[in-house]
This record gives C-alpha cells, structure tokens and sequence, in this order.
C-alpha cells in the first residue's frame, strides 16, 4: 500500500466522531508526527452518546486532546431523525443542516485557537447521499471557512474521493483499532445493523471479507477490558 498522506500545517483539529473515518484521520496525522493535534466532538443529544464514548476512547488511545461542545439546545430531543425497521431512505436519518453547524462553530474555534485546519473524514458514501455532504456543499464551504477567517483557518477533506471501503483498507493499513469505532447511528448498546451508519460499515468491511452481519460491539466489555 502506497502511503497515505495529509497535507495539513503543524496544528490541526480533527473533527471527531466515533467512526472509522475519524479514527483513521488520527492515525495518518500521529504517523506524519503532526507537531500538533487537537479533537473536537460535537454532542448533540443522546443519539450520541455511544458515540462519544467511541470518540473519548480514540483520543486517549492516540494521546490527542479532546474537546466536546454541546449544541443539543440546537436539536433538542425531537431532531429530524427516524429509525425504520428496514433501511430504505437516507433522508430518514437527516439531521438538519448538522455538518454547517458543526464546520461554522469548528471554524470559529479553530481561529481563536490557532489551528491552521481543520480535518474532516467525510468520504464518498455520505457525500452522494446527504445535501450537507456533497461535493457542491464541501467546497463551498472551503472557501467561506477561508474567506470568513481571513485566511488563517483551511478545511481538509482527504478521503473525500475515496469510498468507504477504502478508508476501512486504509485504516487497517495503519492498525486502526476498529473495535473502539461506532457507526450505528442510533444510540443502543448493540450496534442496530440496520440503519445508515451501519449498513455502509458492513458493506465496507464485506469488501474486505467476512464480518459479523449483526454489527456487533459491547463497548462496556472494551472498557473493562483495558
């Protein structure tokens, strides 16, 4: 495998959730020996709370310190998503204008901070189906995050071309620990295996080769058994 590098300045904030793409981010960036490295989760409800868990544990694992900001007064408990029992639609799982809200206050952060990028692990599968991840909206949003901070903040997408199932070969490339990873996108002890966020994990990690149908991760037992 060729190896994957980001082109960042020596201080970033990765935007971190609990998932694969967010994971790998940390893992190319503490492999370059980025001089500086700071993670930021966005809580928006309980919805994330596992997720959060995840992204608690990733930072720890990679030695990056990690911020949370609260913006559930933003969704409240009754935000736009819906978990049907089969997966059919993507536009069940909106979350409204999510990405614009976290990329604005990620912005805001980042030039009272100092970081000179912010990182962002979208790749190809939530940018062709969600109106706030596409390519149009991306890159639009490069060049208000330039323009409204006056140069000093830039906006990094580097697996932006690339689909999921190759974030997940390159993860595993840079040992990754997916067990630390959470895709589902509702918030139960057991992955759902049914929803967005779960159906592109198994068919990225399928691509690969044979992996549990149900999505399975008992984050209680990971962190017992550190």
């Amino acid at each position: 495998m060729n190896e994957f590098k980001i082109d960042v300045e020596s201080n970033c904030l990765v935007l971190l959730s609990g998932g694969i793409g967010a994971a790998t981010l940390l893992a190319c960036l503490k492999k370059q020996n980025v001089e500086q490295v700071n993670a930021l989760f966005f809580y928006y409800g309980n919805c994330v709370s596992k997720e959060r868990q995840c992204a608690e544990m990733l930072a720890n694992y990679y030695g990056v310190n990690l911020r949370v900001m609260d913006i559930s007064n933003v969704y409240g408990k009754n935000m736009s998503v819906k978990y049907p029992v089969k997966f059919e639609s993507v536009d069940d799982f909106y979350i409204p204008y999510r990405n614009g809200v976290i990329l604005s206050l990620a912005s805001a952060l980042a030039c009272v901070e100092g970081n000179s990028d912010i990182v962002w692990g979208i790749s190809n599968t939530a940018s062709s189906h969600f109106p706030d991840a596409s390519w149009g909206f991306v890159e639009s949003q490069k060049e208000v995050i330039k323009v409204g901070t006056y140069g000093r903040v830039g906006l990094k997408t580097p697996f932006l071309g690339m689909e999921k199932f190759s974030v997940v070969r390159l993860a595993e490339g840079l040992d990754v620990p997916l067990k630390l990873t959470w895709s589902c996108i509702q918030s139960c002890e057991i992955a759902c295996g049914k929803c967005f966020g779960c159906f592109d994990r198994e068919f990225s990690m399928r691509a690969l080769g044979p992996v549990d149908t149900k999505v399975e991760m008992d984050i209680t037992r990971e962190m017992r058994d550190e």
